[in-house]
């Protein structure tokens, strides 16, 4: 459960929420989004003692899994926060069965090209579904040609070969990885020098 707040001006020195609430001259309002997989966990307040003082706060609070009877709701709404919704739903329905989590990943991903979000929006979103909805390394491979093959079709120029491995992968750093195992493989230990060159070394 996360708890964010709207900064005040001149906020104290201390953390305290009470303190910088007392601080504001304009009213706030809390919310508590719950990611959990608890149905029936949905606390609406927080508080602490300390000596004779208390402090409480009372805060509205939306249960994401609430929205799994509202599934199909969800996947009429062009709101990109539903994708977001969506993919955490089925990250927690398909936790032991990779081969239906495969399946929805590569339906949401398809989703994001299909409703005309800008280039940002996709690129934001799909590292959101690849985070939330990791498959074993061996079923990677398929997802990601699986996706070339799909915006090949449809002639489509977002999110990119390159870029998906770039942005999502870490493309760089795991060729850098790849071809220090090969030549150690073939040389033994490498020099220092050796090292700083290939991370150095442009893409």
């Amino acid at each position: 459960m996360r708890l964010r707040q709207k900064s005040c001006q001149n906020k104290p020195k201390s953390d305290d929420y009470t303190a910088c609430s007392t601080a504001m001259t304009k009213k706030i309002a809390s919310m508590a989004v719950l990611t959990d997989d608890r149905k029936s966990w949905k606390p609406q307040k927080y508080g602490y003692e300390l000596w004779d003082s208390k402090a409480s706060l009372e805060f509205t609070i939306v249960k994401l899994l609430d929205y799994r009877d509202d599934f199909d709701m969800l996947a009429q709404n062009d709101n990109p926060f539903a994708i977001v919704v969506m993919a955490h739903l089925k990250a927690i329905e398909t936790r032991k069965e990779p081969v239906k989590r495969f399946r929805w990943k590569l339906h949401l991903a398809k989703m994001l090209y299909q409703r005309g979000y800008s280039k940002q929006d996709v690129l934001n979103l799909f590292r959101f579904i690849d985070w939330i909805m990791a498959l074993p390394e061996e079923m990677e491979d398929s997802f990601d040609q699986k996706i070339i093959e799909y915006k090949e079709e449809r002639k489509m120029r977002y999110v990119t070969h390159i870029e998906r491995k770039g942005i999502e992968k870490g493309f760089q750093q795991e060729a850098y990885k790849l071809l220090a195992r090969l030549l150690k493989k073939r040389f033994g230990v490498l020099p220092e020098w050796t090292a700083e060159k290939m991370q150095n070394a442009p893409c």
